[in-house]
């Protein structure tokens, strides 16, 4: 249901039992809409896909690491999605004169980088990279338990602290990724199965060598 978050909520206007025109919730109904209507689900991704969607970001499992193993981590098992709080792209915490302070919240640059999500996590990132990326906007995972974050974002989104030439970088925890047009193509094609992520064999994982990326989908056990 969290799909419907983006930007395709009115959908609950559609039958009495999951509100009507009144938003009045039916505290004995047991469905979801895409279970009163299965339909609905596919209305819902192609309405994203070919509008956009503005939500910018969810609270939610996910860890990253570096190619030397430098861990991102902000995980915790069976934490559900929810909108969060999140900090935009062009805000960058103030550089302070403590040299221990400075050297947490130094960017540095990436040469590789592997993105971990749990399962529910994981499920969004086609809606993501076509909802979201695919009409020149940003989306943030932020960690449900702690200070990562990992920001998404191509070449028209001004503010962020990764570019073309360092497509990866990283301030403390929080982690940017630059999405070029013809890598959006191929992950938007090489993830296509993660909506049915739920039939899938966990761990699994993406490698694109030739980005130096790796994404990991993995169970809330692992996580």
């Amino acid at each position: 249901m969290l799909h419907m978050s983006m930007g395709w909520g009115w959908l609950l206007l559609v039958f009495v039992r999951t509100g009507g025109e009144w938003l009045i919730c039916d505290m004995y109904r047991g469905e979801s809409l895409f279970e009163l209507d299965p339909s609905y689900q596919v209305k819902v991704e192609e309405g994203v896909c070919r509008e956009g969607s503005n939500l910018s970001g969810v609270s939610g499992v996910c860890s990253w690491e570096d190619a030397e193993g430098v861990v991102g981590i902000g995980s915790v098992a069976n934490s559900s999605l929810a909108p969060a709080p999140l900090p935009e792209v062009h805000q960058l915490p103030p550089a302070e004169d403590n040299g221990s302070i400075a050297e947490l919240i130094r960017t540095r640059t990436l040469d590789f980088v592997h993105l971990k999500f749990n399962q529910e996590s994981g499920s969004l990132l086609p809606l993501v990279l076509k909802g979201r990326l695919k009409h020149g906007r940003h989306f943030t995972f932020k960690s449900a338990a702690g200070d990562v974050a990992i920001t998404l974002v191509t070449t028209s989104v001004e503010g962020s602290f990764a570019d073309n030439k360092h497509p990866y970088a990283a301030h403390g925890p929080w982690l940017h990724i630059l999405v070029e047009d013809d890598f959006l193509e191929t992950l938007i094609n090489d993830l296509a199965d993660l909506t049915q992520i739920n039939k899938a064999v966990l761990p699994k994982r993406y490698d694109w060598k030739d980005k130096n990326l790796a994404i990991s989908i993995v169970s809330d056990k692992d996580t």
